[in-house]
């Protein structure tokens, strides 16, 4: 849903919910928390006198996300995969001492049993 579609719905059902939201500020802290997350992260940190105001910088912020190539957006998510990835793999337990490749099997079996047994 684009930000035009749901400040369209919010001003409709902003109708009926007079009492929930008494003034400016009320609405443009619900409008701002029903915005997509990418939207949402960017506008939290800016001060909006009215529901228009906010619209208005969502709506630039909105042509910015669509407008942007996707190879930047898609080497962002290979970073913070390899990030992810490296987090995973410092985290894991140490390598087997050399001379234990051959019951590496049978001591797995063993600390799996020791596990579930305690």
């Amino acid at each position: 849903m684009t930000v035009l579609e749901y400040e369209r719905r919010f001003q409709d059902l902003a109708a009926f919910a007079s009492t929930y939201l008494p003034t400016d500020r009320h609405r443009v802290e619900r409008f701002r928390d029903g915005l997509r997350q990418e939207l949402r992260m960017i506008l939290i940190v800016m001060q909006f006198q009215s529901v228009r105001e906010l619209v208005r910088a969502a709506q630039g912020m909105e042509r910015v996300i669509r407008d942007t190539p996707k190879p930047v957006v898609e080497q962002s998510q290979a970073i913070e995969a390899k990030m992810r990835d490296f987090e995973f793999l410092t985290e894991r337990p140490p390598l087997p001492k050399k001379g234990s490749a051959g019951n590496h099997q049978d001591s797995s079996r063993e600390e799996v049993g020791v596990l579930i047994s305690t």
